[in-house]
């Protein structure tokens, strides 16, 4: 979640560490002898390359969901190689140039690629952005990756000095994946941003180090043929399933996520999210508590023996349906558990308890040759923040 907060602690760091090297580094070699034609990630923190997609989508030259990060650069490549270039503003050339710039770098033919770099900053950032900040003083890091037609992977190793977490060695953005029909099957630590927002997100960021998972992400968001769900337009879905290492707050717990994004039209697109904590210390870990962590058969009144914790999402943004007003409103609404006290199955009782809220609006445009992007956004992470005595604290 958004607000993970980590602890000190460094046992078995060390033999986590060459595990994880073992098992990225074998596909790896396997794909040092092959010829790169697939592409990984558009990785979160990527600000720049952000706005560049957004104003893309907003063009109407990207027609595919955008709220949930990272994104498959495939997908991306084939839009902007596809598209004719009559009509669109000298702001959008540009923008599309350096996509495909990018997307050209990002497909090259190296089947093995090495990256190094360095980071500081005197006060790093306790609430990041979508911007990828350093985490702590000093950082300094190195990655090596390759991919083929069926498999991605890449190993990156960072070292930082005077961590809050104790993790002087760290494998954020370390994976291994492979493409099956149509879907993305990914091992890995990656960061994770979902929801429309630049200054934050209530359910799922790169505030936290991102936990060690494996997830499956449909790669095409093409639309569904049959007429029945045609209407939703492209879609896009993701599943994960994670466990929290020893250094976090709640170490072993396991973590679910489930993201659904649509966009049934043009200007419009919706994002439904989940994530869920269960098993762990102290708490039941079995078919049974997971039934009931799925179908939200929990009780506040009983919190040693809830199956788990959980917030849910719905999130949204417009775009003016008048392309020549450059505007969008968007927003998320995320609910903090929900209550069924007597284990009762009316529909009152399964809907979110508590509430949290954010909203934002953002325009953009071109200036004597220059591009722009400005948005202004709002969050209240206190629950029932409507009420004369909302509850803060509650979720994060």
């Amino acid at each position: 979640m958004s607000a993970l907060r980590t602890t000190l602690s460094t046992r078995h760091s060390s033999a986590r560490l060459w595990r994880w090297f073992g098992c990225l580094i074998a596909p790896l070699l396997i794909l040092a002898c092959t010829t790169a034609h697939a592409m990984p990630w558009v990785d979160t923190g990527d600000f720049a390359l952000r706005l560049d997609l957004q104003l893309l989508a907003d063009a109407g030259v990207i027609r595919t969901p955008s709220q949930t990060w990272p994104r498959p650069w495939p997908e991306i490549a084939d839009a902007v190689e596809r598209v004719k270039l009559e009509g669109l503003s000298d702001d959008v050339l540009a923008a599309l140039s350096r996509v495909r710039t990018r997307a050209a770098q990002e497909s090259s033919s190296r089947s093995i690629r090495l990256h190094t770099w360095t980071a500081g900053a005197l006060q790093p950032r306790q609430i990041r952005t979508f911007d990828d900040t350093p985490r702590e003083n000093l950082e300094a890091g190195a990655s090596v990756e390759g991919f083929n037609d069926s498999f991605a992977a890449k190993l990156q190793v960072r070292g930082v000095n005077h961590p809050n977490d104790s993790q002087l060695v760290r494998l954020d953005g370390s994976y291994v994946s492979a493409l099956v029909g149509n879907w993305i099957i990914t091992a890995g630590a990656v960061d994770r941003w979902w929801g429309p927002a630049y200054d934050g997100s209530l359910i799922l960021s790169n505030n936290a180090r991102p936990v060690p998972m494996i997830t499956i992400d449909r790669n095409y968001a093409d639309p569904f043929k049959t007429k029945w769900l045609s209407w939703i337009g492209p879609w896009r879905f993701s599943i994960g399933e994670g466990v929290f290492e020893n250094h976090r707050d709640f170490a072993h717990t396991q973590l679910l996520t489930m993201r659904l994004t649509v966009r049934p039209f043009e200007s419009l697109e919706i994002g439904l999210g989940r994530v869920i904590m269960w098993c762990g210390k102290g708490r039941p870990c079995n078919l049974h508590s997971l039934k009931n962590v799925l179908i939200g058969n929990e009780s506040q009144l009983v919190k040693f023996q809830n199956p788990g914790n959980q917030l849910a999402s719905v999130e949204f943004r417009l775009r003016s349906p008048v392309s020549r007003v450059h505007l969008a409103l968007y927003g998320m609404l995320v609910g903090e558990d929900g209550i069924s006290p007597n284990h009762t199955f009316d529909f009152i009782s399964y809907l979110p308890s508590r509430r949290l809220n954010q909203l934002g609006i953002e325009t953009w445009g071109a200036f004597r040759g220059t591009s722009f992007r400005a948005h202004f956004e709002v969050a209240d992470t206190a629950c029932r923040f409507s009420n004369p005595d909302p509850d803060y604290g509650c979720a994060y």
